[in-house]
């Protein structure tokens, strides 16, 4: 079910008297009174916009002329798309969004725009919003871009981990001013990169990073920080140690260690065979520790097994 509704000062049906008013006046009446909250300060063309399971509110901030006192002010186009079960990404997909400005009898209503050719320092930025919980964010420079925003966040959304689908999250995207510098962290450019090429080390490596988190119950942010604990460490050595019994580490705990160590080469675009060959041949594993410690890595993280395969053969 999709469903829109405009907050202005332009006469609609539901007001003619030049006041501020929503059209139609029911529905969503707690999602409006928070809307009409946050937008204070938003300045034009942004969107404040709610991503929660089975429901995506996405508002467009419009500046007009009231023609009653010729009063320049902000107004809201709400688009609400709402089904039981749905997933936030097949949700962005049926969004289709009323022109940024007044209702007017018979005002065309347009599917998104297709995924432009976003950088990946501007799909890096997105993915960080939404892996946070969204908070108010400069949105990438153009207007020609918000056209694109739900497409963009959709590719963005089928990649992230299930615990953060699960989250409601909310913030503002507003346009950035030209020459604004942005930062984007090694996990959300490493998941752009896996949005823009899913076939390459990056999208290898995002996706053994999920699997990390789900296996050891983590965020990806907190496996990401553990990579900072592998420097100075001998994977072989402690493999070997492993392998004679003189560590009581469990299997679990070992192969986190070389599966974040695959990962710390996959984000850096390097082959991760060294670590591999460690595993295999160098730390001189009897066949069995050797046996049990790939099964194991190949059932918490299944992406490790395709890469195990292709460095075997």
């Amino acid at each position: 079910m999709i469903r829109h509704a405009w907050l202005q000062k332009h006469p609609s049906p539901s007001a003619s008297a030049g006041e501020f008013h929503w059209h139609p006046a029911a529905d969503d009446r707690e999602l409006r009174a928070s809307l009409v909250e946050r937008a204070r300060g938003v300045e034009p063309p942004s969107v404040i916009w709610e991503l929660m399971p089975g429901r995506v509110s996405w508002a467009q901030t419009f500046t007009a002329t009231a023609p009653h006192d010729h009063r320049r002010y902000t107004g809201l186009v709400l688009t609400v798309v709402e089904r039981a079960g749905a997933s936030v990404a097949d949700l962005l997909d049926e969004l289709a969004l009323p022109a940024a400005g007044p209702w007017s009898d018979g005002a065309p209503v347009s599917s998104v725009a297709a995924l432009d050719a976003f950088a990946a320092s501007d799909l890096a930025w997105l993915a960080r919003t939404l892996l946070s919980d969204g908070g108010e964010h400069a949105a990438n420079i153009g207007a020609g871009y918000f056209d694109a925003l739900p497409a963009a966040i959709a590719a963005l959304e089928v990649l992230l981990p299930a615990g953060v689908h699960a989250r409601t999250r909310r913030g503002v995207w507003s346009a950035l001013a030209s020459g604004a510098a942005r930062e984007a962290d090694r996990v959300a450019l490493l998941v752009a990169r896996a949005c823009i090429a899913p076939a390459s080390r990056a999208g290898q490596g995002w996706r053994l990073l999920c699997e990390l988190a789900t296996a050891t119950q983590r965020s990806v942010d907190e496996v990401a920080a553990r990579l900072a604990t592998l420097d100075g460490i001998d994977l072989a050595a402690t493999l070997h140690a492993w392998g004679r019994g003189r560590t009581k580490r469990s299997i679990a705990d070992i192969s986190d260690q070389l599966a974040l160590r695959v990962l710390s080469s996959l984000i850096a675009d390097r082959d991760p065979a060294p670590h591999l060959a460690a595993a295999r041949w160098h730390a001189l594993l009897p066949s069995e520790r050797r046996a049990a410690l790939f099964e194991t890595c190949s059932r918490r993280y299944p992406s490790l097994r395709a890469i195990a395969g292709d460095v075997h053969a």
